[in-house]
């Protein structure tokens, strides 16, 4: 039966979406940031092994303040608004990151991506 649902569901511009989301969003996490943050802090800021440990700080606190607060907006607004915000967000991180080429700029981009 659970079979059935998940076939019926694949269709769905609901599920594509979210389904899109999800990709997009772990990609971000997984992929990009994780790949690229490390070189850009030596190679571009000319930073040292501190520097990325903390970049990846900033984004575990923004993140885990973050959580519950949005949690509520998502279980009262609905899992879209918040997914296509915080999917705009990680965006500007990423243009933030290259733009502002310096510890503060690292930082702030560090703190959109959370």
């Amino acid at each position: 039966m659970a079979r059935v649902r998940r076939l019926r569901a694949l269709p769905g511009r609901a599920y594509l979406a979210a389904l899109a989301a999800g990709f997009a969003g772990d990609f971000e996490i997984v992929g990009a940031r994780s790949a690229m943050v490390p070189p850009f802090v030596h190679d571009r800021l000319h930073l040292g092994s501190a520097w990325v440990y903390t970049a990846f700080l900033v984004v575990s606190l923004v993140s885990g303040a973050l959580l519950l607060p949005f949690g509520r907006v998502a279980d009262t607004s609905g899992r879209r608004p918040v997914m296509v915000a915080g999917l705009a967000f990680a965006a500007a991180g990423f243009l933030v990151m290259p733009a502002a080429p310096s510890s503060g700029g690292l930082l702030v981009a560090m703190g959109l991506l959370g």
